[in-house]
């Protein structure tokens, strides 16, 4: 993943701000609403239960934590 030291990605600049993510968290969150709204393209797959998101260079899938 694209993140800086403080543990925020650095792949979402149309955004304009900080996304913090953590592989210790509970959930990390991420607004399907913003992403569409700015131009990043984000898809869910209901049969994997995952979200495809391409951020400015890199493509990254979220899913289920086990």
């Amino acid at each position: 993943m694209e993140i800086d030291r403080g543990g925020m990605f650095r792949d979402f600049s149309k955004l304009g701000r900080s996304i913090g993510c953590s592989p210790v968290a509970s959930a990390n969150a991420l607004s399907m609403g913003d992403c569409v709204d700015k131009g990043y393209q984000m898809k869910h797959s209901s049969d994997t239960d995952e979200f495809i998101v391409n951020a400015d260079v890199m493509t990254y899938v979220f899913k289920r934590k086990l």
